[in-house]
């Protein structure tokens, strides 16, 4: 019943919470895909990660070689299929929207 009763008011002290779904994230060439968002990490091998994000920001952390990690970021706007492309030492996403 506390974590009920914490919850609600959570979300009237946060305002709605409103999960935009589930997100399928590709980063071709990838060994490991790591996201980060809202306190929350998923990680997985290979080249496609499926996570439950609401409307965020998140961090990400892909490696490509066993030397060679990326980060980059992904605002996840709606549920859907996002891929983010190697630029240099960084990552570029686009996704839905």
């Amino acid at each position: 019943m506390t974590l009920v009763l914490g919850l609600g008011a959570g979300l009237m002290i946060g305002g709605q919470y409103a999960p935009a779904g589930v997100v399928e994230l590709h980063v071709p060439g990838a060994m490991t895909v790591s996201t980060f968002c809202d306190g929350v990490s998923t990680h997985g091998k290979g080249t496609t990660l499926r996570f439950l994000a609401r409307d965020v920001d998140c961090d990400l952390e892909v490696e490509l070689s066993p030397v060679m990690p990326l980060r980059g970021s992904l605002s996840v706007t709606e549920a859907g299929h996002y891929t983010c492309l190697r630029d240099g030492t960084v990552l570029l996403c686009s996704g839905p929207g």
